[in-house]
């Protein structure tokens, strides 16, 4: 729906709402685009029309309160999302619908499962993923590659996203995990 690009460098901001147009390829943004909006006008917000703008912000705490402002919030609850590019955070819309498409999408737990149910499907009595010595005899079919490749792409991309993440930010690994109750203990679950 619409997206409001918050960053400290005016640069940035303008380079991130442009990347973003150029990731609709081959399709084309047909509504408000304005890479640097005014802070004056963060009214503009509550437009009724999809938009994609962009805003500088003096730093960090400005950046949250553009961010937890009421329009913004408001606003959010209609189709908003907001890329913070001074705290490194996506929140996205509320709205229910885009909700229900976002949580249908795959995660990695999601595709492995799906996987896991195709190796099923393909571990007949005659596969090698039953036995070693048929493995050493006949290989992999086509299809059981491609399945245990696809696994492997899963996990890879998976391990080295959550690398980046926690090496990324000081406090990265945060976001992988909570601290229990009497806040001594964090429980990480990657």
């Amino acid at each position: 729906r619409s997206v409001l690009i918050i960053g400290e460098s005016p640069h940035l901001v303008t380079a991130c709402a442009c990347a973003l147009l150029e990731l609709l390829k081959p399709y084309v943004w047909a509504s408000n685009f304005m890479p640097l909006l005014p802070g004056e006008m963060l009214d503009f917000v509550n437009s009724p029309v999809p938009f994609l703008i962009g805003m500088t912000v003096k730093d960090e705490t400005h950046s949250l309160e553009i961010e937890n402002d009421e329009r913004v919030v408001d606003a959010r609850e209609t189709g908003l999302t907001c890329i913070n590019l001074s705290t490194n955070t996506v929140r996205l819309t509320n709205e229910t619908e885009i909700v229900e498409i976002i949580q249908g999408c795959p995660t990695p737990k999601n595709q492995l499962a799906m996987f896991e149910k195709r190796l099923d499907f393909l571990r007949t009595q005659s596969s090698p993923l039953r036995s070693f010595a048929r493995f050493v005899k006949q290989g992999f079919s086509r299809s059981e590659i491609e399945t245990i490749e696809s696994i492997r792409r899963v996990i890879r991309t998976y391990l080295n996203g959550l690398a980046d993440n926690i090496a990324a930010h000081p406090y990265g690994w945060s976001q992988y995990g909570k601290k229990d109750e009497s806040g001594d203990n964090f429980d990480f679950y990657p």
